[in-house]
């Protein structure tokens, strides 16, 4: 959903049922995505997973901060971020802050531009 020019809200949700799985596996993802000037941008993600008729059905949870920014070519990016997740998968362990980080490189394609 496209609030202005700079800014795009994206809601998404996953069920998977498959031999692998016990139950469904889910997952529901709200991102926030913001232009910033030279074609710069960042996102952040909030988002829960998991699987039902597992010992644990909330496995993960949690946020994903991503700065991107143009990298060698018109259409390369390199985006980083930290994020912050509470991972549970089973009954006894507790679940704990997780701390990370990604650093990636992103290709766009198609023929449409940033302004």
């Amino acid at each position: 959903h496209g609030l202005d020019e700079k800014n795009v809200m994206r809601w998404e949700a996953i069920v998977k049922i498959s031999e692998e799985t016990q139950g469904g596996q889910w997952y529901f993802g709200q991102t926030w995505y913001h232009l910033l000037g030279g074609r710069n941008a960042f996102s952040m993600l909030a988002f829960i997973r998991g699987e039902t008729k597992r010992e644990v059905e909330l496995q993960d949870m949690g946020f994903n901060l991503i700065w991107r920014r143009p990298f060698t070519r018109e259409w390369l990016y390199l985006s980083m971020g930290p994020n912050i997740t509470w991972p549970r998968r089973f009954i006894e362990e507790e679940r704990e802050l997780s701390l990370g980080f990604g650093l990636w490189i992103e290709m766009e394609f198609g023929h449409w531009r940033y302004r």
